[in-house]
């Protein structure tokens, strides 16, 4: 799994889009994720479990994750509580890189 972070306009979803298709994997942008399923408003770690309940249903856990975590409270629980995939990579973009 790989998450995308950065701040507005500096090119996450362009990123995001390109390298998923250009590697087969499946971009899921956290935010998006939350209204689809009907859990924009739910606490931090709530939010964050069932993320980690969707992704361990996932057949082919490749994984681009944009706009997560949006807190420290979801980066820790996140690390905390998710055992499946064993790697994650973080690329943080910025401004200057686009």
């Amino acid at each position: 799994m790989m998450f995308i972070i950065g701040p507005k306009a500096c090119g996450k979803s362009t990123i995001a889009s390109n390298m998923a298709s250009r590697t087969n994997m499946r971009h899921i942008d956290y935010i998006q994720w939350k209204k689809e399923t009907g859990n924009k408003d739910i606490g931090d770690e709530e939010g964050c479990a069932k993320l980690i309940e969707s992704l361990a249903l996932e057949i082919k856990p490749r994984i681009i994750m944009e706009n997560f975590p949006e807190n420290e409270v979801q980066a820790r629980y996140f690390l905390r509580n998710c055992k499946a995939p064993a790697n994650v990579f973080g690329l943080v973009c910025s401004i200057d890189v686009s």
